[in-house]
């Protein structure tokens, strides 16, 4: 099933973002870990949303990327930022691919067509 809206899946987890990208937030009794990490510019959705809904950013231990391309680690770099114990868990590849200078610059750049294509430009400011 395709999320479409941000909301309450069922007890616990938790679909967040916009209809184009998202992330899942499943909160556990010792902390929550977030699944994805979306576009960049869905940020400013995910942080009211996490509000709107009582989700605690502060609660979130741990952050799972399913791969490496930019639409799945775009909220990823703001959250480590602000949260710095948070681990981001990965397969070797994605590792790989994300120690590489040139595909995050690549991801940043195809971000920011994204954004701008969409007209959220200024939602990249503070990722």
């Amino acid at each position: 099933m395709r999320h479409r809206t941000a909301g309450k899946i069922t007890d616990n987890l938790w679909y967040l973002g916009r209809e184009e990208a998202g992330v899942y937030v499943l909160e556990g009794k010792d902390g929550s870990i977030m699944i994805n990490g979306g576009l960049a510019h869905i940020l400013p959705d995910v942080l009211k949303q996490m509000k709107d809904f009582g989700i605690d950013p502060a609660k979130l231990k741990k952050i799972l990327i399913l791969h490496s391309h930019f639409d799945h680690i775009g909220v990823i770099p703001w959250f480590r930022r602000n949260w710095p114990a948070i681990e981001v868990h990965g397969s070797a590849e994605t590792w790989r691919i994300l120690q590489m200078q040139k595909a995050i610059d690549i991801a940043n750049q195809f971000s920011k067509i994204v954004a701008d294509k969409m007209g959220l430009g200024a939602a990249l400011k503070d990722v």
